[in-house]
């Protein structure tokens, strides 16, 4: 059963998957070079060596680091290194709804400030949505000021 690697991740397969909450896992890259950028992501005691099963979420994976395959799975590119949610303390980690690889994640693409117009008529569907991308923007802007990665 694999399991992140990253100190402060608690995520597993048997709890987080593809299709359950967007998750994947992948194997430490056999490149030396890359594999001491990987260990030092994980911020684990000096003399921990990762094992040949041993592997890193995507949740630690900025999105600009996957490759598309077919089948709605990804791959992640040659160079690919950890960069987020590395803190070295279980406080400074996020909920599971801010996660980048959860289902819930709003992408930081999304400005702050919402435009919208007001002299349009809207359909009922189209305001319960504007209802919803203003509250995720609200959401964007307060997680945006709390942390440093955006």
């Amino acid at each position: 059963m694999p399991t992140c690697a990253v100190n402060v991740c608690d995520k597993k397969s048997n709890t987080s998957n593809l299709e359950k909450d967007g998750v994947t896992f992948h194997i430490f890259p056999k490149d030396t070079v890359l594999k001491k950028k990987w260990t030092q992501s994980c911020k684990r005691k000096r003399n921990w060596e990762p094992t040949r099963t041993s592997t890193i979420c995507s949740v630690h994976f900025d999105r600009s680091q996957f490759q598309s395959l077919a089948n709605k799975r990804r791959k992640l590119i040659d160079n690919a290194v950890p960069t987020l949610f590395l803190s070295d303390t279980k406080s400074e980690t996020l909920e599971e709804s801010q996660l980048p690889g959860t289902s819930q994640y709003v992408p930081s693409i999304v400005k702050n400030d919402v435009n919208v117009e007001s002299n349009i008529e809207l359909t009922p569907r189209k305001k319960k949505m504007r209802k919803k991308i203003e509250f995720q923007a609200k959401k964007i802007k307060s997680f945006q000021s709390k942390t440093r990665y955006f």
